[in-house]
């Protein structure tokens, strides 16, 4: 795996989530793979966060999607967070996108509990 490009993973209530980071190539997207077939459990689903990536070549694209379709993308469990998931995304899989208001929305809440606790403790 090259520096400029990581792969951080956890585990949470039997699904797998995944963050990538930097750089992806044909080199990142054999680690994203062997990944996903080390860690993912036979009933939870993927998660996989773009967010962190720079850049996408093609033949990392082609080598994720050629070895992840196919019989195993029958099944509904494997997700893409961020706008970049469009590209990686093989066929059978899905992408998430935040609403654009969604950001500011956990603003406002996060001001409105901090301020309460604030207020409360100061009493």
């Amino acid at each position: 795996m090259e520096r400029r490009f990581a792969i951080n993973s956890r585990q949470s209530v039997g699904n797998l989530h995944v963050s990538l980071t930097g750089e992806f190539n044909d080199m990142c997207a054999w680690e994203l793979i062997k990944t996903i077939r080390l860690k993912k459990s036979r009933r939870g689903r993927v998660f996989v966060n773009t967010n962190g990536l720079k850049g996408i070549s093609s033949e990392g694209i082609d080598l994720f999607k050629t070895h992840m379709c196919g019989n195993v993308m029958k099944e509904d469990w494997l997700y893409f967070k961020g706008s970049k998931g469009f590209e990686i995304a093989p066929d059978g899989s899905r992408v998430l996108i935040p609403r654009k208001n969604d950001d500011k929305k956990k603003k406002e809440n996060l001001k409105r509990r901090f301020g309460r606790l604030r207020a409360v403790g100061s009493c």
